[in-house]
């Protein structure tokens, strides 16, 4: 096979689709950092915790002022940042690992944004936040760093080395299924059907920077239909197809 006259398709795995998380938690982190709040931890032994006359809370020390033991760690003083940070982390686990097709996805996405943007347009997080104490949610600057920065490097080590383990080399009149330790299995082109499949709007087209699944449907031989192949979360997947039905056009004009 001619390499410089070759389509390569590299399959990723669900993984891809959590850049988000990571993406969010720098940014979270560089928020939480700039403004400028600190937290501290106060051991039960030392002080007691009550409200005063006017309803806020106050920490009494009986022993006077103390030396405050570690850091103090940057915290935001907004609920909001945290909410953001878990909601985004639900969703992205949910989604990538119970696909919505078709309307379903579209639909879940619409009613997702639209009670987030209601809530906090109206400021009711807040509300929500006292009526339910888990969803008062401080995270410090050191939580998101470590976090994300983690989920980053194994992203990264999953989408540019372990995905490239297996890949596809479709080229004029072949397609052959490229391992990393050797193995290869080569197929004809001759009587195959390439079809480009996004029939999941969070997934492909959101989140998914316009990905997709490349089904390939080989031809028929004797009667019986061959098992098709799936290629799953192929980046730029509609380019990828045009190109592959440009190589076999050329390759059955020239025969």
């Amino acid at each position: 096979m001619n390499r410089s006259k070759e389509v390569k398709i590299y399959g990723h795995s669900n993984l891809f689709y959590w850049w988000p998380v990571w993406l969010l938690g720098f940014v979270l982190a560089f928020l939480s950092w700039k403004d400028g709040s600190r937290s501290v931890i106060v051991p039960q032994d030392f002080s007691t915790i009550h409200k005063d006359a006017n309803g806020a809370v106050v920490v009494v020390t009986p022993r006077g002022t103390a030396p405050v033991e570690g850091r103090l760690e940057r915290v935001s003083r907004s609920k909001n940042l945290g909410i953001l940070y878990v909601l985004t982390l639900l969703i992205v686990v949910t989604i990538t690992n119970v696909p919505l097709r078709g309307w379903a996805s579209a639909v879940a996405v619409c009613v997702i944004l639209l009670v987030y943007v209601v809530f906090a347009w109206q400021d009711w997080w807040g509300k929500v936040g006292e009526w339910f104490l888990l969803l008062s949610i401080h995270m410090n600057v050191g939580f998101y760093m470590f976090f994300s920065l983690t989920l980053l490097i194994i992203w990264l080590l999953v989408f540019l080395v372990f995905d490239r383990f297996s890949y596809w080399r479709v080229g004029p009149g072949e397609i052959t299924h490229e391992f990393a330790f050797g193995k290869q299995v080569s197929y004809t082109t001759e009587g195959m059907a390439f079809e480009k499949v996004r029939n999941d709007p969070f997934r492909h087209w959101i989140i998914g920077l316009g990905s997709g699944d490349l089904v390939i449907h080989p031809a028929q031989k004797g009667g019986a239909q061959a098992d098709d192949l799936a290629i799953h979360n192929v980046l730029f997947v509609g380019a990828k197809k045009r190109r592959i039905n440009e190589l076999i056009a050329k390759h059955e004009s020239a025969a």
